[in-house]
């Protein structure tokens, strides 16, 4: 039996996600559902106004994806169902010419966009964001609430800690830790270990100030 999908979201990033999963063919039924009014609506999105409306669209068959481009944002929301809906099921949504390696393993909730390749042995958390044309080399580890901008290219033995962002176009050199909650700027260039709570930018990168946590991007 083919199951339903509830996109949360109401931009860009879920209008995306959207065309990814009809595309797999894997889902009967898939709806954008947004708990904020949208007042231009060119494709159908379902205002819940509250968590609590989720239940009329919920039942066995029913799996869900946070598409917010803002890893805050997405955790948050993410928390406040789970916490509603003890059983609620996360979906993980692949785009059909993403190339995965061997071995590869991606967690619920996560979104893989087009003409994304990972390679052999990677590990993609729960909940992350893998955004178009993205090279995630063999070996790495991007954990949970993580995101990665288009373009992004990650040398092997990579880690990317819980809610970090990698900007547009950056590279990160082989055996490189970046640690949690941190940005790293559009095209930056990473070539030494990243600390915790923290914002680098350039060629090569270097720490400008640090994060707080638990902040937006912007």
């Amino acid at each position: 039996m083919k199951k339903n999908l509830l996109i949360f979201g109401s931009g860009s990033q879920a209008k995306l996600s959207y065309n990814i999963a009809k595309q797999t063919k894997e889902y009967s039924s898939i709806k954008i559902v947004s708990f904020e009014k949208v007042r231009k609506n060119k494709k159908k999105i379902y205002y819940l106004k509250k968590i609590e409306n989720l239940k009329t669209y919920i039942n066995n068959n029913t799996f869900g994806l946070v598409s917010l481009g803002d890893n805050f944002y997405r955790k948050e929301l993410i928390s406040k169902i789970n916490k509603k809906f003890k059983n609620f099921k996360w979906a993980t949504v692949i785009a059909q010419n993403a190339e995965i390696g061997n071995n590869v393993k991606i967690g619920v909730g996560t979104i893989i966009m087009k003409s994304v390749f990972i390679n052999d042995d990677s590990i993609i958390k729960n909940h992350c964001l893998i955004n178009s044309r993205c090279l995630i080399e063999h070996d790495n580890k991007i954990l949970n609430f993580s995101s990665l901008a288009p373009k992004v290219i990650t040398g092997g033995n990579v880690k990317v800690g819980n809610s970090s962002f990698i900007g547009i176009g950056s590279t990160i050199k082989n055996s490189i830790n970046i640690g949690s909650n941190t940005i790293i700027g559009a095209g930056s260039v990473v070539v030494k270990d990243c600390d915790n709570s923290s914002i680098y930018v350039g060629v090569s990168a270097k720490k400008i100030s640090k994060r707080k946590k638990n902040t937006s991007f912007f």
